[in-house]
Order: structure tokens, then C-alpha cells, then sequence
């Protein structure tokens, strides 16, 4: 087999594996083979996946199982980022989530990739550490990389004032006190408008 066919037949079982494992949810494979064999793939070739994500997502939320909705709406962006950005974490992976008016428990994690990629996100959403870390989880493999090791790093307590400051305190009785400077830091990334301050 002469090279251009050989690397045109690569080209055509990459193809069609990346394809098989984005339609079985297994993103960070995909797009492993789409780094090793460097096929691209055209917008028309990942649109119908991610309307078929997508529409499973409405048909979810219209039964009332928001949480699987959320999920395989973020599958759907995954797919979208990937085609734009390639495997590249820090455009998948939100540093912060954490909605204006805020006042509950935050978590911090590590969110590493292979060994070779590593960032420190903040999360919040529920009344328990312990469940902010599951929901996390779920979000890193829904966003593609279901192989990530996902760790927690300590938690606080977060209360958005109505003077413009928001104030960060507290403890997790599961993983320990966060890093307060550093939630710090990347709340103001998010917010810098508002002033923060830290308490024990």
C-alpha cells in the first residue's frame, strides 16, 4: 500500500472510530484518536450528534429529569467546544461556578486530566460538600474526560452582602477549610466588581 493511501485508510478508521465513540458518550476517547490520527471532522459531521444529545436532553426535561437534561446538554457543548478547540480542558472546564446572590457551601477541587493537565476550580449548588464533589464529578465526565481525577481540596461557606461584598468563611465537616486566599482569587476573577473578605 503506497503512503497517501495508507495515511487516507488512517484517516478513514480514525474517522469512523472518533465517530463511534462520540456516539457512545466516550469524549475523551474520541478525541484522543482525533489527536493521534489528525482527522478533522466537518461541522455537518458533529452537528447531528449534538442535536441528537440535545433533543434527548428536551425529551428528558419534559418527563421532569432535569439532572440527566443538564447532563446530556453538556455533552452536547462538549462536542461543540471539541470541534473548535480539540481536547483543550481550560475551554470545556469552567474554573468557577458560582451564581450571583450565591449564600451556601462552596467546595474546592483539582481537577487533573492524564497527568499532564491540572486546575483548581471552585463549585457550590447544594447543602452538602459531599454532594457539590458528586455533582462535579458528573459535570468533568459529562464535559468529556471521564477518566479525570477529581479531588477535593477543602470547602467554606460563601454569603453574597447587599452592600457589594461577598464574604467567605467556614469550613467542610468532610474535606477540611479551602484555601481562602485562593477561593478568593478565583471568585474576583468571576466577580470583580464585588469586594471579598475572608473570616475563619
Amino acid at each position: 500500500m503506497n503512503k497517501n493511501r495508507y495515511l487516507a485508510k488512517q484517516t478513514s478508521d480514525g474517522g469512523n472510530a472518533f465517530l463511534a465513540h462520540l456516539k457512545s458518550d466516550d469524549l475523551e476517547e474520541a478525541i484522543r484518536i482525533m489527536d493521534e490520527t489528525r482527522i478533522f471532522l466537518k461541522k455537518d459531521e458533529f452537528d447531528p450528534i449534538a442535536r441528537i444529545l440535545e433533543k434527548e436532553a428536551d425529551d428528558r426535561q419534559a418527563k421532569g429529569d432535569i439532572r440527566w437534561a443538564v447532563r446530556l446538554r453538556r455533552r452536547a457543548k462538549a462536542l461543540k467546544v471539541s470541534q473548535a478547540h480539540g481536547q483543550n480542558p481550560e475551554k470545556r472546564i469552567r474554573r468557577v461556578v458560582l451564581p450571583e446572590g450565591y449564600n451556601g457551601k462552596i467546595l474546592l477541587v483539582s481537577v487533573s486530566v492524564r497527568q499532564v493537565w491540572e486546575m483548581t476550580c471552585l463549585r457550590s449548588g447544594d447543602d452538602w460538600h459531599h454532594k457539590i464533589l458528586q455533582a462535579t464529578e458528573e459535570e468533568i465526565c459529562d464535559y468529556g474526560f471521564p477518566q479525570a481525577n477529581v479531588c477535593p481540596v477543602g470547602g467554606a461557606w460563601i454569603r453574597f452582602m447587599t452592600d457589594g461584598a461577598i464574604v467567605i468563611y467556614g469550613t467542610s465537616d468532610d474535606f477540611g477549610e479551602c484555601d481562602k486566599e485562593l477561593a478568593s482569587r478565583l471568585i474576583k476573577r468571576t466577580f470583580p466588581e464585588w469586594k471579598i473578605f475572608k473570616q475563619r
